[in-house]
């Protein structure tokens, strides 16, 4: 029996026993996908840190968000004193000023990440 044959009969008569993955902490740097992973769909369309494209459906959403936690306060913490309606009209315009403000933040935001992009290359 050759040496190849000899290990060949060694792996297959006693084979390694299949470690549990190693649990990650979050400090560690993220891992790589293969590319077979990443034809599968599964995980976020951009990388970490990458902007997205300004959306005015998501600064809306963030905007009806903070109107909400804004109404609250107005209503319950700081006791201004008005009527619902005056708060609610208040908080509509601060929903406003801010899906506006986050919609020039992102537009700002992705039009110098696509600078910055367009000078390395």
């Amino acid at each position: 029996m050759s040496k190849k044959a000899t290990r060949r009969a060694a792996r297959e008569a006693f084979p390694k026993a299949k470690t549990p993955p190693a649990r990650r902490s979050r400090l560690d740097p993220p891992q790589r996908r293969s590319s077979s992973a990443k034809r599968k769909g599964g995980g976020p369309a951009t990388r970490p840190g990458t902007p997205k494209p300004p959306s005015i459906k998501r600064s809306v959403i963030t905007g009806v968000i903070m109107a909400a936690l804004y109404f609250v306060m107005i209503q319950y913490a700081f006791k201004v004193g008005g009527t619902i309606g005056y708060n609610l009209l208040i908080a509509f315009i601060g929903l406003i000023i801010f899906a506006g403000a986050v919609y020039g933040t992102d537009h700002f935001r992705y039009r110098r990440y696509l600078k910055k992009k367009a000078a390395s290359k």
